[in-house]
């Protein structure tokens, strides 16, 4: 979705939003990761106290990388569709030009 509203030109972030929308999706995944280690079992409760205290190492590599790309285009395309309908902006007819 990100892909085709970028390309059709509906979507244009800059640096600054980019760059809210990191700091939300980092502190979004945080708050997923303290939610899952309270009710995990303790093996796994370990497993993520260490992804949480080497979180931004985790961010540089891997799954977490990739998982907090997919989130900022989440947030992106989920903040553009929010100010189109706080806009009623019909949206059938964006793509229908």
């Amino acid at each position: 979705m990100y892909e085709t509203l970028v390309q059709a030109k509906l979507l244009r972030l800059n640096t600054t939003q980019t760059q809210a929308l990191h700091t939300k999706a980092i502190a979004v995944r945080k708050a997923e990761l303290i939610k899952l280690q309270a009710s995990a079992t303790p093996h796994e409760a370990r497993h993520y106290a260490d992804v949480l205290q080497n979180f931004d190492l985790a961010l540089t590599q891997g799954n977490e990388q990739f998982r907090l790309a997919n989130s900022i285009k989440t947030l992106a395309v989920q903040a553009l569709f929010a100010q189109w309908h706080k806009n009623n902006i019909n949206i059938n007819t964006l793509f229908n030009q």
